[in-house]
């Protein structure tokens, strides 16, 4: 197997290559492939606001499993497989299942992005990688930042430390989706060797905006894909995402 791209000496702070950043994203994708945290969230958008505790559980490459808490327990659970999506809705005793799209996981997590955009997004991650290692770095304002054009229109920028290349802003634009989304990551902590943000600021081109605080961050949980799914309840009343859309 391939050896990972020599990193600069810190000292030296030479230039890295995009190809050096994009393997260690990819690193960094492969040690955070099993990923389980509490978090508090506070979201709001042109339309609604609310604040809640959550505990998120991803499985890369595009499961992703958010369980809405309160004192009681779960109130509110939804979780995609990456190409099914389901949430239940514990107080209303409403059951909603349909496909995974963007907009169906923005109209059930207030997120306007794929599964596979998401699961990447709340481990730190930028969106809409891929293996394509073009792009320019430079060197700006104590950071470098990376800029990378996407097939489809429009550019990803990452702005990494200095000494360590850990992803302090991004700012993806997509043409092709639509898709405008800047995020910050913050708090970086140890975690069994890796460090990982445990504070996110995300802003997106609809308005909407909400801020990550975590705790009790496990990169090594073991989590079945099970885990990303949710059986149909007894009794519940069942909508179709798909046929309901945003009125569901």
């Amino acid at each position: 197997m391939a050896s990972a791209p020599a990193r600069p000496s810190l000292g030296a702070r030479a230039v890295p290559t995009s190809a050096q950043i994009v393997e260690m994203l990819a690193r960094r994708d492969r040690r955070l492939a099993s990923f389980r945290a509490e978090a508090k969230l506070d979201y709001s958008s042109p339309t609604q606001h609310f604040r809640s505790s959550q505990v998120i559980a991803v499985r890369a490459p595009d499961s992703i499993r958010i369980d809405v808490m309160n004192p009681f327990g779960v109130s509110y659970t939804v979780a995609t497989d990456g190409q099914r999506l389901a949430a239940f809705d514990r107080r209303k005793k409403v059951y909603y299942e349909g496909t995974a799209t963007p907009e169906n996981v923005r109209h059930y997590t207030g997120v306007p992005l794929s599964p596979t955009e998401l699961a990447g997004l709340v481990r730190g991650l930028p969106p809409l990688l891929g293996t394509d290692r073009a792009g320019t770095v430079e060197r700006v304002e104590g950071a470098w930042l990376w800029r990378r054009s996407l097939p489809r229109g429009g550019s990803v920028e990452l702005w990494l430390d200095f000494e360590n290349w850990e992803p302090l802003r991004m700012r993806v634009v997509d043409a092709g989706s639509g898709h405008d989304v800047e995020a910050t990551f913050d708090d970086y902590r140890d975690l069994d060797g890796v460090r990982v943000a445990h504070g996110m600021a995300v802003s997106f081109g609809d308005g909407g905006k909400l801020e990550l605080s975590y705790k009790n961050v496990s990169r090594k949980a073991d989590l079945a894909p099970d885990a990303f799914r949710i059986q149909r309840p007894e009794q519940a009343t069942v909508v179709d995402m798909d046929k309901e859309g945003a009125g569901g």
